[in-house]
């Protein structure tokens, strides 16, 4: 089991950093779909309720959709589960562009929880920080490193953000869709994790 402290809710999966409606983000992160976003966009609903059913709760850090929200949020009815939301960068609706567009986001997603400040907490009572953020990005701006979780050698991480491929770096753990296939990840991977590295 995995549930969020602050919240208080349980997880069933977690995931990052579909860029629905996103033009360049095949090119950037290496999706090989060009300029097909219909079928990018096809491709990843079908891995998500291929794996998330109905009455799961999916925890989900970020990066959801760009272009225009009215329509590439829209994604969001198309997938199972219940939606907990935690904004991005490039989210209307993060800190980092002015909390904008609040009540569309609202119609998307179950709720929409603040950006930093909430933990993971494995049954056996280990805890992760979990944010959008890794704990550095060479390109990142001061307004957005003034969001990313401090590194103090100890705490352990679960982030999206970063597209990489490899999902363990040290005490971070990304659960982006660039490194599991566009699958959300079970929250009992992400349990283990954390209770073997606490």
């Amino acid at each position: 089991m995995l549930r969020l402290k602050e919240h208080g809710g349980a997880v069933d999966f977690l995931t990052s950093d579909h860029h629905f409606g996103h033009k360049r983000i095949s090119a950037f992160a290496g999706r090989g779909y060009d300029d097909r976003l219909d079928d990018m966009k096809e491709m990843m609903i079908q891995r998500w309720n291929d794996v998330v059913s109905p009455s799961d709760t999916v925890l989900h850090l970020g990066d959801f959709a760009l272009g225009p929200r009215s329509k590439t949020l829209r994604a969001a009815q198309r997938l199972n589960g219940v939606i907990l939301f935690m904004p991005g960068n490039h989210d209307a609706v993060s800190q980092l562009c002015g909390g904008r567009r609040r009540k569309l986001y609202e119609t998307h997603f179950v709720e929409l929880l603040p950006e930093t400040g909430d933990r993971l907490v494995t049954a056996a009572g280990n805890e992760a920080v979990v944010s959008h953020y890794p704990f550095d990005d060479p390109y990142a701006s001061d307004a957005m490193r003034a969001l990313m979780p401090h590194d103090d050698g100890q705490v352990l991480l679960v982030h999206g953000h970063t597209h990489q491929r490899d999902t363990v770096r040290g005490r971070q753990f990304h659960v982006g869709v660039d490194s599991h296939d566009f699958l959300p990840v079970p929250a009992a991977r992400v349990a283990e994790w954390i209770d073997a590295n606490a």
